[in-house]
């Protein structure tokens, strides 16, 4: 996705940003492109879901 320059359409000024860092940052930590069907836990997950909610459109 980031080298695509992909941009999350409506969010709010850098705060989509940080949606798109953490959820690259947990695919990163898992090794998932390389390992696809890797299973998460909701624990993986905190600093994401923070993220998506301080993005006012996405609430």
């Amino acid at each position: 996705m980031s080298a695509s320059n992909m941009k999350i359409p409506g969010a709010s000024a850098g705060l989509g940003g940080a949606v798109f860092a953490e959820a690259t940052a947990i695919i990163k930590s898992k090794d998932m492109l390389m390992h696809p069907g890797t299973e998460l836990q909701w624990s993986d997950c905190d600093a994401l879901v923070k993220a998506v909610k301080a993005v006012p459109e996405y609430r």
